[in-house]
């Protein structure tokens, strides 16, 4: 067996307990909801990951520019959190909320070893975000939107907080074992007000854009 079959072999091998694992937690989440733990926070930030939901097309598809105010939600250990701040620099800020302080502390350790100067890790939930109104001009998450028990109260957060023209930015990822279908999303967002404005991705990731209404 040459080296090429061991690492075609060991990608399959991944493949598989990534889809077992993904199926095992969608049968759990039928009867108890729980968010994504902490030890597996590093464990989505992988090159098969960035390959499939590539961070640069992420922050590509967000429209960002030098100077923005950007609120990540859910960020987990940095997977995108730190591209996105790369493309608001200089002047932009990135803040990061999440409800974990194990990932927190993952994430901080990300930020000193990439030297990502603007953003800042928040504790704190997705329902009262320490921000004034209309302060942000992007509001995103990746595979985080389906985890929140009271969506509704959720998105009328990020519509206080965002700036009339302001982008909503919603990424969800098939093998997530909270995987919401996009017509799905797109009602979530509708009756909480926001008006879809674009669409990127491909058959097993994509993301959605909305500005509040």
């Amino acid at each position: 067996m040459d080296a090429l079959e061991i690492l075609y072999n060991s990608f399959v091998a991944l493949v598989v307990l990534l889809l077992f694992f993904g199926v095992l937690v969608r049968l759990i989440r039928r009867f108890y909801h729980f968010p994504i733990p902490s030890f597996l926070a590093g464990l989505v930030d992988n090159p098969i990951r960035h390959r499939i939901q590539s961070p640069k097309k992420i922050a590509d598809w967000l429209d960002l520019r030098p100077g923005m105010k950007v609120v990540d939600i859910g960020p987990g250990a940095g997977t995108f959190t730190i591209e996105v701040g790369t493309r608001v620099a200089p002047g932009g800020y990135i803040y990061a909320f999440e409800i974990s302080p194990k990932t927190i502390r993952k994430l901080l350790a990300k930020i000193v070893k990439t030297g990502a100067t603007n953003v800042a890790p928040v504790l704190a939930d997705a329902y009262y975000l320490p921000l004034l109104n209309h302060f942000v001009d992007r509001v995103f998450m990746v595979a985080v939107l389906a985890e929140i028990p009271d969506r509704p109260k959720a998105l009328r957060e990020f519509a206080r907080v965002l700036k009339p023209s302001g982008v909503l930015s919603i990424s969800e990822f098939v093998p997530d074992p909270d995987y919401p279908l996009r017509r799905t999303v797109v009602r979530w967002c509708h009756e909480a007000g926001f008006q879809e404005v674009s669409r990127h991705g491909s058959p097993v990731q994509y993301t959605l854009n909305f500005r509040p209404v």
